[in-house]
């Protein structure tokens, strides 16, 4: 089968029961859960709007490797790099990359199908304010939800990274402020739903890897883990700093080494 070269998914597939049936002897024993497997795989076939050309076809479409890889990625035990790493090289055809900007949004549309990607990246709520007695009206009237589409999250996240650094995160009294993820939501906001018109016409590893794990993507909830790293090795720095240069008030801390 062609590799596709960086640019698509190969062109062969195989059907659902197939790539379950393939799994099962991958691993060497029975899937369990595999009716929540077949549903992921099934909501990727739809989204992929895969092109039933009979009838016979129809009853048993056929799903791209290479998507049902993206699709089952999860499934590995094994460290956060090393499953970026093979969805990489699903993305990619099997090739060494770079893939092109279109392929980066198919395979995220593939990933947020099978539910890798948290549902509250993937719809928000429009807020609907308070009335005149300043009483918010979410308690009485429902708020209009927003699905984002794959092009929408990827042209997030490369908003996310564009702007890392330049400006300060707000301070925790900035309750006004969203602490994470405010980039994306700004440009999520902007709408657009095209093509991904943010990102970069090729996509390299190291940017798919920082693509995923953005706050506005945050496969797998990894963007909350890599938050809650930061935050530890903060406090670790600050208490680091408070030991060598203790306040002038701590008089018996002077001269601790």
């Amino acid at each position: 089968p062609e590799a596709g070269g960086g640019g698509g998914p190969r062109h062969d597939g195989a059907t659902v029961p197939q790539v379950l049936a393939a799994l099962a002897k991958a691993v060497g024993q029975p899937v369990r859960e595999e009716y929540a497997l077949e549903r992921m795989l099934l909501a990727v076939l739809e989204v992929r709007g895969a092109a039933l050309a009979s009838p016979a076809e129809a009853a048993a479409p056929r799903i791209p490797l290479d998507d049902a890889a993206l699709a089952l990625g999860f499934l590995s035990n094994g460290p956060v790099v090393e499953r970026l790493g093979a969805l990489y090289a699903s993305a990619s055809g099997g090739g060494p990359g770079p893939i092109s900007a279109e392929r980066f949004v198919a395979a995220l549309g593939v990933l947020a199908a099978s539910g890798q990607v948290p549902p509250d990246k993937q719809v928000a709520l429009d807020g609907v304010g308070r009335n005149a007695l300043g009483v918010n009206r979410s308690w009485y009237v429902e708020q209009p939800a927003v699905s984002y589409s794959a092009a929408e999250l990827a042209d997030a996240a490369a908003a996310e990274l564009a702007a890392e650094g330049t400006a300060p995160p707000p301070a925790w009294w900035q309750f006004w402020k969203a602490s994470e993820g405010a980039v994306a939501d700004a440009a999520r906001a902007k709408g657009g739903g095209g093509a991904a018109g943010g990102l970069p016409p090729t996509v390299d590893r190291p940017t798919f890897e920082r693509l995923l794990v953005s706050d506005a993507v945050c496969l797998w909830g990894e963007c909350h883990l890599i938050r809650e790293r930061e935050r530890i090795a903060k406090r670790r720095a600050e208490a680091e700093e408070y030991e060598r240069s203790p306040p002038s008030w701590q008089f018996w801390k002077w001269g601790r080494s």
